[in-house]
């Protein structure tokens, strides 16, 4: 078994139509099984309750061949800065677009439930001219749920795996040191 091609996964003249849509997570099915699965990015994190969660990863390992691994990457949500945020804006980033020479903005305005491990995030795009007033703002909605270790793990054992290795970084460091992301590898027997 092998991962999809590079033509499978985008083709830049002409984009692949996508027959899924916020649950794609949880329900997809695919014709074939796959070496490798990943979930990169956090985007584990947006399955909200504990039965979104473990379909998703019952899904990831029934699209697994025999060996085959699912790597998903985490933030670990342990920073002071992040368990603390106020519902203020936060300034992410700001860059000067090429093209129009405009100001672009971003802003994330986090609001945290700690009791059901849920950030709320409102990301706001702001472009200003190149003399400061406002031209445009564009807003999104999202939400994550957090897991620590011991969740994760719990996860994986009911969800059919055997065998994973959770890791603090892409280097493989421990899993120990507050701040750092989690990568969790867990291989289908």
């Amino acid at each position: 078994m092998e991962g999809l091609s590079a033509g499978e996964l985008r083709s830049p003249a002409a984009p692949l139509p996508s027959p899924y849509d916020d649950g794609a997570l949880r329900d997809f099915s695919l014709p074939r099984r796959y070496t490798l699965v990943t979930i990169p990015f956090n985007a584990f994190l947006h399955n909200l309750t504990t039965e979104d969660q473990l379909a998703t990863l019952c899904r990831c390992r029934d699209h697994l061949a025999p060996g085959g691994a699912l790597v998903v990457h985490a933030s670990l949500f342990t920073s002071p800065e992040i368990l603390s945020s106020t519902n203020t804006p936060i300034l992410e980033l700001e860059t000067v677009d090429p093209g129009t020479g405009h100001t672009l903005q971003h802003y994330d305005t986090r609001s945290i439930d700690p009791v059901n491990q849920i950030q709320h995030s409102t990301n706001e795009v702001r472009e200003l001219d190149r003399d400061g007033p406002l031209v445009s703002s564009r807003r999104t909605e999202t939400a994550v749920r957090w897991v620590n270790r011991a969740e994760f793990e719990l996860l994986l054992r009911v969800a059919g795996f055997t065998r994973w290795e959770l890791y603090g970084g892409f280097r493989r460091e421990p899993l120990d040191v507050e701040h750092q992301q989690m990568v969790a590898f867990a291989w289908k027997d």
